[in-house]
C-alpha cells in the first residue's frame, strides 16, 4: 500500500488550489506558493503586510538522479530566501 499524500496551502479556512484541486506534486505546490507570495507582495491585507514589496521569482527546477527539487527564490526586505519542495526516488 502506498501513501497518499496531498500538497497544499492552508489560509484561513480554505485550501489554496490550483486549477480547482489541491496541489498533487512539488511543481503544483511551488506554483500555488508563488501565487499567493505574488498577491501578498501586491497587497497590505494579505500576510498583514509583511510581504508588500517583496520580489518573488520564478520557480525553478533541480534534478538529479535519485531527487527533482522546486525552488522559488523570494526577497522579503533585503533577505533573500529559497523556498524548496523536494521529492525523492526510492
Amino acid at each position: 500500500m502506498s501513501n497518499h499524500i496531498i500538497l497544499g496551502i492552508q489560509v484561513g479556512n480554505g485550501r489554496v488550489t490550483v486549477k480547482g484541486h489541491p496541489a498533487r506534486d512539488e511543481f503544483e505546490l511551488i506554483s500555488a506558493l508563488y501565487l499567493v507570495l505574488r498577491q501578498a507582495s501586491e497587497s497590505d491585507e494579505l500576510g498583514e503586510g509583511g510581504f508588500k514589496g517583496a520580489i518573488v521569482g520564478e520557480p525553478r527546477l533541480t534534478q538529479g538522479m535519485t531527487y527533482q527539487s522546486e525552488h522559488l527564490p523570494v526577497t522579503i526586505g533585503g533577505r533573500h530566501f529559497r523556498i524548496s519542495v523536494k521529492t525523492e526516488r526510492g
